[in-house]
């Protein structure tokens, strides 16, 4: 990347965590916990983590919140990298991030603290592998899933990241395959855990907040057929058909006035329009075919028309910088492919 800052070295990312990021974290949750817990919560980028983590953190006292992209406000190049270069940012923060995420782990283990750690579910196999990390050092561990439709989720992440770039906020982008890998990672992480039971507690929410599944083992062993349900629940928060019409009406609305505002301002980048038009496909396979009027009504033949129409001009505005765009409908109108990246 043109212009980047150079990497901070191992003493930096070491020194910074000791002097910043772990008073942050730590200083107000006592150690030495006698049954302490690892909250691990997760979902695809846009799906809500951010406004159910205060309110899991009413439930649990004394527990730390870990989040790897909060942590990015303590890099020194932060506000340049952001502001310069928003799309590119995400992979230079995240060499800090990671470090700093595995140190503060080492330390809530070693400390034995309470923490809430808040992440995409993108590597199911490392997620495991931390709760079993926890479980053996005596840890309670809950695995805590969000259940987002995917195209709900996709135009809620490229709308706060053009709604924070047009007020000059801090704009945190998210390429198409990043969100891709944790709406397919959650998927598997509750298939596995519905297998094997490597943890003490599952619960799944819908994107609104309301329960959908919750259980909790009665013993450490685990036995798995106690959280088969979860798939189902993850399922279920997923389907569009469980918004209603002022759901289903505010998204294609939300949905047309940022696809408005990036046309205007100039922001159709390739990342961009990868979102866009994934939203527009499942808009047209997902949400469009279920709206609560008759799908032969004129209401819902002009719902569709002007959403294909919305996607066939972007799909011309995107064409001046991509050549290789196909101006056609056919594959999108399907509903695009999830391909793991």
């Amino acid at each position: 990347m043109a212009g980047e800052p150079p990497a901070l070295s191992p003493e930096q990312l070491a020194n910074l965590y000791r002097e910043v990021v772990a008073p942050i974290l730590f200083d107000d949750v006592p150690d030495g916990q006698t049954e302490p817990t690892l909250l691990l919560l997760g979902g695809q980028a846009g799906a809500g983590k951010s406004r159910l983590t205060g309110r899991i953190l009413e439930q649990f006292d004394d527990m730390a919140a870990l989040t790897g992209d909060d942590l990015r406000v303590f890099h020194p190049d932060y506000r340049t990298l952001i502001t310069s270069q928003p799309q590119q940012a995400g992979a230079v923060l995240a060499e800090a991030t990671r470090a700093w995420v595995r140190a503060a782990l080492d330390d809530a283990v070693t400390t034995r603290r309470s923490l809430l750690l808040e992440g995409s579910f993108g590597d199911p196999d490392v997620t495991l592998a931390t709760a079993a990390r926890f479980r053996q050092a005596g840890f309670r561990v809950r695995v805590v899933a969000i259940a987002s439709p995917r195209v709900l989720s996709l135009v809620s992440a490229v709308s706060r990241y053009l709604r924070n770039l047009n007020t000059g906020n801090p704009a945190r982008f998210t390429r198409l395959s990043a969100h891709d890998r944790g709406y397919l990672g959650t998927e598997r992480l509750i298939d596995l855990v519905a297998a094997t039971a490597p943890v003490d507690a599952v619960t799944v929410y819908s994107r609104n907040g309301q329960p959908l599944f919750d259980h909790t083992h009665p013993d450490s062993q685990g036995d798995a057929h106690v959280f088969a349900g979860a798939k189902a629940a993850l399922q279920q928060g997923r389907h569009p058909e469980s918004w209603g019409a002022v759901s289903t009406m505010g998204l294609l609305g939300e949905l047309k006035q940022i696809t408005g505002y990036a046309t205007a301002s100039g922001q159709l980048t390739h990342e961009i329009v990868e979102l866009l038009e994934a939203a527009h496909g499942l808009a047209l396979s997902d949400v469009v075919p279920k709206l609560s009027v008759a799908a032969d009504s004129p209401q819902a033949r002009f719902i569709q028309q002007a959403v294909t129409e919305q996607l066939v001009a972007l799909r011309r505005a995107a064409g001046e910088d991509r050549p290789d765009l196909d101006t056609t409908i056919g594959a999108s109108a399907a509903g695009p492919q999830i391909q793991p990246a």
